[in-house]
Parts: structure tokens; C-alpha cells; sequence
């Protein structure tokens, strides 16, 4: 079977699965949207399948609906959009969940200054805000009993409520039980509590926090929001909700992810495996430490 034919069946298998129809039923293929293209492809994605392989089949489905939407057989073309996995769209650097929890233990928390960062980074890990979103939060944008925060004026002038994780509540609410008094509504104030926070204070803050904790050089408040990404992902969320949370306009700004997953694991494989690791002492030509034998029975 060519590639162009296995594409399309792997499409009516997802919309079949979405529509919940029967096997054989006919499929108007004005019914196939765009997410059901990117979850074939995620599918894909999940099976170990190449970029090189993603792109051919998203080539596939490109060719068979600009044909049909040449022909005027549809209003909309939901391969327009298409990704094409190209690795030159990747983001540079995505820090692991390894990294990412040694930055948020970073901050000294038995200090006022410290506990604010805290909070700024789990709020930035854990709802994936852009700078500019984070510094003009207002105190009353956030509700802490439902876990929300309300992001005006997100990228495109765009208004949306994202969720909080429960690490963000209760770093959030220990900052405001010290934040220091301010007529400014603004949520986050700088180190020393006189100024609300402007997005190059708050880059500058950042960036010596970044450096006293150690982490990798090419970490920017842009990869915490690519890792809050990625690790959902990885973990087994959707793309759409994804997409919402961190406010796309299009969900194929949100599939460029789908790229990382595999690219990403396998560099914390090479890093962390013990058979990686012993891989690289023989290629340096260092002796394997002895192992007890684990009788542990796990």
C-alpha cells in the first residue's frame, strides 16, 4: 500500500473514532477537521515514527484536500495549516522535569524575595504564561479558592482563564500573605517590594536567579513556558487543551511540540540510562563500576 493510501486510512480511522461511526459507513470529508489530521499524526508521533515520516504523511493529507478544495468540494481546507516537521522550527532548548524542579527549588523561601520567585516560577511552569502575561496580573485576576487566573490582553489582544496547579496556589498565596503594601494592583512587585514588575525587571531578576541556580545557560523565561508544553504532552495531555492553555491562536502552532517528544526522550535516555551511561565510559575507555546482584524481587 503507497504512503498516500495509508495516510488517508489512518485519517478515516481517527474521524471514525470521533464521530463514534460504524466501519464502512461513508465519511463526508467536509466532516474531517483539522485536529483530526494532527491526531493521526500524533498517533504517529507516539509510535516512534520519524519527522521524515510525519512530514511525508502530512504531505499526503495536504495533496488530497488541495485537490478537493480545488475542485470546490470544500468550504474549508483542514490541511491548510499542516506543521512540516521540519527541525529547524524546534524551540533551541527545552530544560527536562530533571532541570525544571532544580530551578523551582532554587529560591531561598525562608525569604520574602525568595518566596516571590517561587511563585512566579510555578506559575510559569505550571499554567505556561509569557512574560508580559505574568508581570501585568493583577491580584484580582487571580482566584486562589478556584485555582484559576483570569490573562488579559494575551498575545492577539486575546482574554482567557487558565488553570493553577495546586504548587502555584500555595506558593501564590505565601507570597501575598508578605507581599509588601503597594497601591499598585499589580500581583508581582520587584525584589525589593517598590515597584510593580516590568517585563525587563522582571527579565533581569530572573536571569541572576537563573544563574545562581545553575542551571543550563541557554534557559530563558521563553523555555519554561516550551517545557510546560512539552512535559504535558509527554504526559499524556491533548493538543487542544494544550493549545487553550497556553493561548494559540491555531492549534498547529501547538502541534510544533509533537516534534520534541521523541527527540526530547531520547536525550534524557542517552543522559540518564545506565545503559547510555556505560556506553560512553567504554567509548572513553574507563572501567564499569561493579553491581550487586538486586534481589530486591522489583
Amino acid at each position: 500500500m503507497g504512503q498516500n493510501r495509508r495516510a488517508l486510512f489512518l485519517l478515516l480511522a481517527a474521524v471514525r473514532a470521533r464521530l463514534k461511526l460504524p466501519e464502512g459507513q461513508p465519511i463526508p470529508a467536509a466532516a474531517v477537521a483539522s485536529e483530526d489530521l494532527l491526531g493521526a499524526l500524533a498517533g504517529l508521533r507516539e509510535n516512534g515514527r520519524s519527522n521524515g515520516t510525519l512530514s511525508g504523511y502530512a504531505s499526503s493529507f495536504r495533496l488530497f484536500f488541495d485537490d478537493l478544495a480545488a475542485r470546490n468540494l470544500l468550504l474549508r481546507n483542514p490541511a491548510e495549516r499542516l506543521p512540516s516537521f521540519a527541525e529547524d522550527r524546534l524551540p533551541r532548548y527545552v530544560p527536562s522535569f530533571t532541570e525544571m524542579r532544580r530551578l523551582l527549588e532554587a529560591p531561598d523561601t525562608r525569604t520574602d524575595h525568595g518566596t516571590r520567585d517561587r511563585a512566579i516560577l510555578e506559575l510559569l511552569y505550571g499554567s505556561g504564561l509569557r512574560r508580559a502575561e505574568l508581570v501585568t496580573l493583577d491580584v484580582a485576576d487571580v482566584d486562589l479558592a478556584g485555582g484559576t487566573a483570569f490573562i488579559r490582553d494575551g498575545k492577539g489582544k486575546k482574554d482567557r482563564v487558565v488553570p493553577l496547579t495546586a504548587q502555584a496556589v500555595t506558593w501564590i498565596r505565601n507570597y501575598l500573605a508578605h507581599r509588601p503594601p503597594h497601591r499598585s494592583r499589580r500581583l508581582f512587585l520587584d525584589a525589593k517590594g517598590q515597584r510593580p514588575l516590568t517585563p525587563d525587571i522582571f527579565g533581569y531578576e530572573m536571569r541572576k536567579l537563573f544563574d545562581s541556580a545553575g542551571v543550563d545557560e541557554r534557559l530563558t523565561l521563553h523555555s519554561i513556558r516550551h517545557a510546560c508544553a512539552l512535559h504535558l504532552l509527554e504526559g499524556g495531555a491533548d493538543l487542544i487543551s494544550i493549545k487553550q492553555l497556553l493561548g494559540h491562536a491555531s492549534v498547529q502552532t501547538t502541534a510544533v511540540y509533537l516534534k520534541l517528544t521523541t527527540a526530547h526522550l531520547r536525550r534524557e535516555l542517552e543522559r540518564a540510562h545506565p545503559r547510555e551511561r556505560e556506553a560512553a565510559r567504554d567509548a572513553a575507555g574507563s572501567p564499569a563500576p561493579e553491581h550487586d546482584e538486586d534481589d530486591s524481587g522489583l
